[in-house]
């Protein structure tokens, strides 16, 4: 005698799993993932794939798709929603639909070409008052050996300006 419908007699293997088919949906429709649902369906991956193919007569690839894209249109929604209370929102979604981007000044795209252009003016700027620094301190070390050479003259030493004082210390 055959056995009776429904694995209840003599089970060939295991009874196949409830699937709630309105909450898959639900769950294709938030974008959750395979693995998400089959988790949350409490079910392998393997077996909702094929139990969808078997429920909807079409490959879970094409299920999902159908499904998942009832809810990028209500998350488009949302985001046109948002964007009427949120200029980030709105400016977000100019640029991702309407091909809108942010202009940019030349300096900013100097600036983007050389990240360090600002280091190199400030080190030039610095190095230009460092030069002045040592101009002056040279200027007043000269003026002060030319004091101390006449000075020196009186004792009979030698009066050349620009003489290196650890080559002829004798002269200083």
């Amino acid at each position: 005698m055959p056995a009776p419908k429904g694995n209840n007699f003599n089970p060939k293997g295991r009874p196949l799993a409830d699937i709630d088919w309105n909450m898959f949906e639900q769950l294709c429709h938030i974008q959750c993932t395979l693995g998400e649902m089959a988790g949350f369906l409490r079910v392998n991956k393997d077996t909702l794939s094929d139990r969808a193919k078997l429920h909807y007569k079409e490959d879970y690839s094409v299920v999902y798709k159908r499904f998942s894209e009832g809810g990028k249109c209500s998350l488009r929604r949302s985001q046109f929603k948002l964007a009427q209370k949120n200029a980030s929102m709105g400016i977000w979604l100019g640029k991702q639909y309407l091909d809108q981007k942010d202009h940019e000044s030349e300096t900013d795209k100097t600036a983007q070409m050389n990240p360090h252009l600002d280091i190199v003016h400030q080190v030039l700027a610095e190095n230009a008052i460092l030069k002045e620094k040592i101009n002056a301190i040279e200027s007043k070390a000269n003026s002060e050996l030319s004091g101390s050479d006449s000075q020196v003259q009186h004792m009979g030493g030698s009066s050349e300006v620009g003489q290196d004082p650890l080559q002829h210390p004798q002269a200083f």
